[in-house]
Parts: structure tokens; C-alpha cells; sequence
């Protein structure tokens, strides 16, 4: 199986496209924190200023996005949201003020929003449905390994260049990503009008590249706004499945936004470096759990996706309920270990459970329901660590995974594995049927009652 995910032209140069995009991200991330720290000298209020501009673009984007990737395909989606992230990293990369580096993060942060809903619907255009698995993994293994490379190379570019030049490595990316994206083919199918208000034309048109596929037409669902995809994605038991974990861990994980440095340098009593291996260690960790799905095949059950989030939970626990770097290290690697499992299991139910004309709109419901969510521990974050201390914040944050880990097992006997290996549940092998009795003599036959009354 990974062997003719290997042979494909098409998914290798997605592939290639993403390691070079998410390096590029990465790098880019550390250029605008030290451009507005060592250049700007800029305020913790600024700081969060600046957060929210490139958060609030992300979740509007995300809405957005996903109507267009269902109805002119992901692969132009995803074009044009690398050239509005070029155009974003260009602006940050000229920006000589804080406001006007506010101005280029709202482009850069719509370019992002709008990039997660076309890559997340982008594998089933590219492989064959039962390759779906170790697709979503290996390109789970691609991202972790360019959010290694990115801040290395944002680290050497500064070295070499100053504050500025990971966006010039940032900006680069993009046109390889372009480049590797554009000449991608997509897998043909038919074309359909996927407006959520209108679900009664089931005239199949001809197949296209860029059109989404024809599904069993379901009932009308009125309007074609975001509450109403909400209410689509919401009705599908796969996807409310995959959405209720994803965006509840997504909370506890958002908490570490703002106090995983903290917790670093106040608790650990260590140094950025420090914070650069703990982060080094969890990529290393989510890469062996990517790995491990990639060849998980048919061996995966809802109930193993939702033990998933208890590795993340207790990672969470064990990173940050110690002093001690090295028990922090195997806590936060064991932390990237349930990440690396979980992220490709998500999106494969996503992409099996949810018919492909809707792809973009359910992918766009996860991505704007994240960004939103995180604004909301990025806020509560510093309070609540000035109220009970960081330790104690970042220790709830995994154990309130776990317990949403235990609604995940309560509600995963209702998933169908379908929609996770594309195996039915019934697809076992009947039971061999049971051998004839050996001859023997006649049987005897029981008395009359007659030979007793005689």
C-alpha cells in the first residue's frame, strides 16, 4: 500500500509541496515574534494585538473557504491560498511599523485559514480511497517534519541574514509549494451543485477535474451560510464525532500558546534553547505516531481514535507535573506520539464518513471552530495562571482531555470502523460450516405404547 502511494506522481509532489509550505510557516513564525520583539520592542498587549490579527482572518477564511473548495475544487483553493500567504510574508517582510506588521499578519493568517480547509480535502481528490490512511498519515508525518526544519532554518536564517530573513525563506517556500501544487491531478468525478440549499437536482453532469463528487442525495438542508454547514456537519455522526475531539482538545492544547514559555523558564528553570528541544521532542514523537498510522490499515477502531486523545492528555500531564527536563521530554514526546496518531485517523473519518461534495464545507467548519476556540485560553490563560499557577493550569488542560477522551469512548461504539478503514463492520469471515455426523447404525425405535398396555 505505501508502496503505490509512493509510485504516484501526484501525491508525491503534494507531498513535496507540504514539507516545503509547512517549513516555510514555521520559519516565518519565529521571524514575526523576533521582529516584533528585538525590532519593534512592542508591548505584551501589542503581542496579543498582533495574535488576534492573524487569528480573526483564520477562522473568517476557514468559513469561507470551504464553500469554495466544493465548488471549484481544492487544489485552485489551495493555489490561491498560497499566494495570498506570498503575498502576506512579501507585506510582513516590508512592514517598518507594528501597525503595518498587524496590517500583513491579517493577510497572512486569510491565507492560512483559507489553505487548511483545501489541503484537508485534498488527499481523496489525489488517492485511491483505500489508500486513505496511510495518505493523511504520511502527510501528518510531512507537516512535523517541516515544523522541525521551519524554526532551524528561521534560527540559521537570523544567524545568517538578521531578524528579517526567515521571511525571505518563508516567501521562497511559497513558490515551490505553488509550483509543486499546480501541476497536481485531481482524481475525476462528477460534477454536482453542492449548495446546502439546494439538494434536489441529481442530474449528473460530466466528469471534471476540479468538481466535487455526486453522493446519495440527502434531505434539503436550508441555506448555505456557515450556521447551516455547522448544522450539516453537526447531523453526520462521523463528523460531530471528529469535531467534538478535535476542538476539545484543541482548547487544552491552545492553553500552552501562552504559558508553555512560562512553564519553561519559570518552572524548568531553563532558557530558550530548552524550549527549542521540548518542541523538538514532540515533532520526534508525533512523527513515530504518523508512522504508526500509516500502518495501522485495517487494525483501527473509534474506540483506539478516542484512546488517542488519552495519550495526548497524559503527555500533557507528564510534561508539565515535573521539574525535571527529562521526565518533561519523554512527557511532551509522548504527547506528539498521540497527536501523530490522532491527526490522520481525524481527517480519514472525515474524508470517508462525509460525502466528497461536502469535504470543504466540514473541513471548514474544524478549521474556523479551532481558530475561534483559541482565542478563548489564550485570553483565560494568564488569569487563571495567576489564580491556581501555571503547573496547575496546564495539568487541568490535560486532564480535562481525558476526560473528553472518555466521552469519545462512550460515544464510539455508535461510529461505524467504516468510517475510519473503509472495512464494514460485517466484512468478516463466515464461519466454517459444521461437519456431517459420522454413519452409524439405524436408530432403534422407542417402544408403542401399545407393547406396554398388551
Amino acid at each position: 500500500m505505501l508502496g503505490a502511494l509512493r509510485s504516484s506522481r501526484d501525491f508525491r509532489l503534494l507531498v513535496l509541496g507540504e514539507l516545503v509550505s509547512r517549513s516555510g510557516s514555521a520559519a516565518s513564525f519565529v521571524a514575526v515574534w523576533s521582529l516584533s520583539v528585538y525590532e519593534f520592542g512592542v508591548s505584551p498587549g501589542v503581542l496579543s494585538v498582533l495574535a488576534l490579527c492573524n487569528t480573526v482572518p483564520r477562522v473568517v477564511a476557514s468559513m469561507v473557504s470551504g464553500k469554495m473548495v466544493d465548488r471549484h475544487g481544492p487544489r485552485l483553493v489551495l493555489i490561491v491560498a498560497n499566494v495570498i500567504g506570498l503575498a502576506g510574508s512579501l507585506a510582513q517582510f516590508a512592514s517598518t511599523t507594528p501597525l503595518q506588521l498587524g496590517i500583513a499578519s491579517v493577510v497572512a493568517g486569510a491565507g492560512f485559514g483559507a489553505f487548511m480547509p483545501a489541503i484537508g480535502s485534498m488527499t481523496p481528490r489525489v488517492v485511491d480511497e483505500r489508500h486513505l490512511l496511510p495518505a493523511n498519515a504520511i502527510l501528518e508525518l510531512t507537516w512535523q517534519i517541516g515544523f522541525i526544519i521551519g524554526p532551524l532554518a528561521g534560527a540559521l536564517s537570523i544567524v545568517v541574514g538578521g531578524t528579517r530573513a526567515p521571511l525571505l525563506f518563508d516567501i521562497a517556500t511559497f513558490i515551490v509549494a505553488i509550483a509543486c501544487i499546480a501541476p497536481v491531478r485531481l482524481r475525476p468525478v462528477e460534477h454536482a451543485d453542492v449548495s446546502l440549499s439546494d439538494a434536489e437536482d441529481t442530474t449528473p453532469h460530466a466528469p471534471t477535474d476540479e468538481s466535487a463528487e455526486v453522493s446519495t442525495p440527502s434531505k434539503r438542508r436550508q441555506g448555505d451560510g456557515f450556521l447551516a454547514s455547522l448544522r450539516y456537519t453537526w447531523s453526520l455522526p462521523v463528523a460531530r464525532f471528529v469535531l467534538v475531539l478535535s476542538c476539545g482538545s484543541w482548547i487544552g492544547i491552545s492553553f500552552f500558546i501562552v504559558l508553555e514559555p512560562l512553564y519553561v523558564d519559570q518552572v524548568l528553570d531553563k532558557g530558550p534553547a530548552v524550549l527549542g528541544l521540548l518542541q523538538t521532542a514532540f515533532g520526534v514523537g508525533a512523527i513515530v505516531g504518523a508512522a504508526l498510522a500509516a500502518r495501522a490499515e485495517r487494525r483501527v477502531t473509534p474506540l483506539l481514535v478516542a484512546l488517542t486523545i488519552v495519550i495526548c492528555g497524559t503527555g500533557m500531564i507528564i510534561y508539565t507535573a515535573t521539574t525535571s527536563v527529562v521526565v518533561a521530554a519523554a512527557g511532551v514526546a509522548w504527547w506528539g506520539v498521540g497527536l501523530g496518531l490522532w491527526a490522520p485517523f481525524e481527517r480519514t473519518m472525515i474524508h470517508r464518513g462525509v460525502p466528497v461534495s461536502h469535504h470543504g464545507r466540514v473541513n471548514g467548519v474544524m478549521s474556523s471552530l479551532q481558530s475561534g476556540l483559541e482565542v478563548l485560553p489564550v485570553l483565560a490563560a494568564g488569569q487563571l495562571a495567576g489564580l491556581i499557577g501555571i503547573q496547575a493550569t496546564l495539568v487541568g488542560a490535560g486532564v480535562g482531555c481525558l476526560f473528553l477522551a472518555g466521552w469519545g469512548c462512550m460515544a464510539a461504539p455508535g461510529i461505524s470502523r467504516t468510517a475510519i478503514t473503509g472495512v464494514p463492520d460485517d466484512d468478516v469471515e463466515p464461519p466454517e460450516p459444521p461437519e456431517p455426523p459420522e454413519p452409524g447404525p439405524p436408530p432403534v425405535p422407542a417402544p408403542a405404547i401399545a407393547d406396554f398396555l398388551a
